[in-house]
């Protein structure tokens, strides 16, 4: 288990309003909400898309888009980084951080 400081957790329910399972599992403190995380980060637009945006002035919404997939992936690392001190903070405490 792992504790998210309130700057934390205000971002995550910025970011996964819509996902009320994602918002329990990092409340709760669950690692495996890391993997569902890793799961939301996608931004897959090929060049077709880039082009149709630009010529129905939908840019901004393409830019929205990128915003928000690259806020997902630093609340990623921020997390991945969190729970990595968690994890090697128990393994020190046991002694057994040269098996990991």
């Amino acid at each position: 288990m792992y504790k998210m400081n309130r700057m934390m957790t205000k971002e995550a329910e910025q970011l996964f309003s819509d996902n009320p399972e994602i918002l329990s599992a990092l409340r709760s403190g669950d690692c495996k909400a890391l993997d569902m995380v890793f799961n939301k980060i996608s931004f897959n637009i090929d060049e077709d898309d880039i082009i149709r945006a630009f010529r129905n002035k939908k840019e901004q919404n393409l830019l929205d888009y990128a915003k928000r997939a690259k806020a997902i992936r630093d609340f990623y690392q921020k997390l991945f980084l969190l729970i990595e001190k968690r994890n090697n903070t128990v393994a020190e405490t046991n002694n057994y951080l040269d098996c990991i």
